[in-house]
């Protein structure tokens, strides 16, 4: 897994502007400070009905709190997602 901070921030892409934004994935708090993303893989989209080809990417909010937690928030999420999608 990469770690949340191992990437540059890169301008996000237009689309993301019109997801409504949530509250933190890992707490619940209203107030979000980023929003990040969490791209699947082939193999994974493919499980959960995406066409051969085509990717599938989760979008997610966290609070500054839970942004501080750094590699740890990473996986959190990571395993949230997956758990709500019900994949292990």
């Amino acid at each position: 897994m990469t770690d949340i901070n191992d990437e540059a921030i890169k301008p996000s892409p237009p689309w993301l502007n019109e997801v409504p934004r949530q509250s933190c994935l890992l707490c619940g708090a209203q107030e979000v400070a980023i929003r990040g993303m969490f791209k699947l893989s082939q193999k994974l989209a493919r499980r959960i009905g995406a066409p051969a080809g085509k990717q599938r990417i989760v979008v997610y909010d966290l609070c500054a709190a839970c942004f501080e937690l750094g590699q740890v928030a990473a996986e959190r999420v990571e395993d949230k997602i997956l758990a709500e999608m019900q994949v292990q």
